[in-house]
């Protein structure tokens, strides 16, 4: 039996909601770096910097700087030697040579399972019309920018998903742009996944640095319309900036796992479940809530017992302190509580476990029963694994081919329409103060 306890048990209710569950809106203004890091960017830029600020400087120096701006932050961040930005056919060859012909078939198996997928959302996403004079269409946007990041740790996973729907949606153009190692080299799981992904061009280029390239553009790194890809804070904030220079699909947080299990639920499984969105990062936040004691303690036990036998274990036990176990009086409290929540994924350990799905009002994704991992989710299911976080599947939805499609509304009356809906029309201008408004409607009725 365990003697240390990784994760923590709410003694009640009430307690869970004004801690592990509650959602204080914080301004990524005020958001601050733990206090290494703020001795750290005041060595390297001589003056207290606040994220923010830093971020700002970054994107002005890289309007200012170009290229040049892209390689001295390389290098004062990332310590990182940059010759040239752009990642070549010959680099993306040598990636394809240098893994095992079994791990490239994985990731293409992901490709293809992920583009199948957006290829059928597609099919239900023609929401072309016209009618009675007026309508709309529907057309790609012209370039999206993907933040293929990752620079500890190799994502292939988030790229494909990332940069698939856009192609599916008819993206003409799509680029992506990845944080190096010290040499300048680039993991060749993403090189390989993104060429699977259809992404035409890479560039090298990390954090708010990058994404002030595909915002304004260098003389490598092209300007972008739409900038998509999940990254650090960072990142985050860069985009916040650039927001209205260019489109951006969403902010994205630290990951999140909330599992709801009943008393028949498997504790290994629900245990599983919490350990592998733990091992994502330290920021993660993993969180069961359950109505039995029993499952509560099983899965904190084996908890304790299995998490010295994970790589990342280090990384697992920082993450466990995020999140928390809630027990609840019933299921009913359960559902409650992980609606107020609103997680990123959502899994269902419970008898009639598709009977819960109509009363999941609030969640980035839902996976249904023991046999349906999150896991999957995240690299073969299909559906797409860049989900809202913080609370942001109160009003946001997973990364779909929707958030690469525009709509270009159209009008195309004729004479007896314009007669009709042009007096009201002129009236109301002239009641707003605008004449000339009135008369471009006024000189057309005198022509009928």
């Amino acid at each position: 039996m365990p003697n240390k306890s990784y994760i923590k048990t709410f003694a009640s209710v009430e307690s869970a909601k004004k801690n592990l569950l509650s959602r204080q809106r914080i301004s990524l203004v005020d958001y601050k770096l733990p206090k290494e890091h703020q001795k750290k960017n005041k060595e390297l830029f001589k003056k207290n910097l606040s994220p923010f600020q830093l971020v700002s400087k970054i994107i002005s120096d890289v309007i200012k700087d170009g290229d040049n701006a892209i390689k001295d932050y390389a290098k004062i961040l990332d310590n990182a030697k940059l010759e040239n930005l752009i990642v070549t056919e010959n680099e993306i060859e040598q990636a394809f040579q240098s893994v095992d012909q079994t791990e490239i078939d994985a990731i293409q198996f992901m490709a293809e399972r992920i583009r199948n997928y957006h290829e059928i959302q597609l099919k239900n996403a023609d929401r072309e019309f016209f009618q009675n004079g007026f309508g709309i269409k529907v057309v790609p946007i012209e370039r999206v920018g993907v933040y293929m990041t990752g620079s500890l740790t190799a994502l292939p996973s988030s790229i494909i998903h990332t940069a698939t729907p856009a192609k599916v949606a008819g993206v003409n153009s799509i680029y992506g742009i990845t944080p190096t190692d010290a040499s300048g080299n680039i993991s060749p799981y993403k090189l390989i996944a993104a060429r699977f992904a259809g992404i035409e061009r890479i560039f090298k280029g990390s954090g708010a640095q990058a994404i002030a390239a595909f915002a304004f553009g260098t003389e490598s790194i092209p300007q972008v319309d739409k900038i998509a890809g999940p990254g650090n804070i960072f990142v985050a904030m860069a985009k916040q900036q650039v927001n209205g220079s260019v489109g951006i699909d969403a902010l994205y947080g630290p990951t999140e796992t909330l599992v709801i299990a009943d008393e028949f639920a498997d504790p290994e499984i629900c245990a599983a479940d919490i350990l592998h969105a733990a091992e994502h990062d330290a920021l993660a936040i993993p969180v069961l809530i359950t109505n039995s004691k029993i499952t509560a303690k099983s899965v904190s036990n084996i908890i304790s017992e299995r998490i010295e036998s994970f790589t990342r274990h280090e990384i697992i036990a920082q993450s466990l302190q995020n999140g928390g176990i809630v027990i609840t009086q019933d299921i009913d409290e359960a559902i409650n509580l992980s609606n107020l929540f609103g997680p990123e994924h959502l899994c269902i350990s419970t008898q009639n476990a598709e009977s819960i799905i109509p009363r999941i009002i609030n969640a980035g994704g839902i996976f249904v029963g023991e046999g349906t991992p999150e896991v999957i989710g995240d690299y073969t299911g299909g559906i797409s694994h860049v989900m809202p976080t913080g609370g942001a599947a109160r009003f946001s939805s997973p990364l779909s081919v929707y958030d690469f499609q525009k709509i270009i509304s159209i009008a195309n009356i004729k004479e007896l329409d314009l007669v009709k809906l042009g007096p009201y029309a002129s009236q109301i201008a002239k009641m707003e103060g605008l004449d000339a408004h009135a008369n471009s409607i006024d000189v057309r009725l005198e022509r009928i």
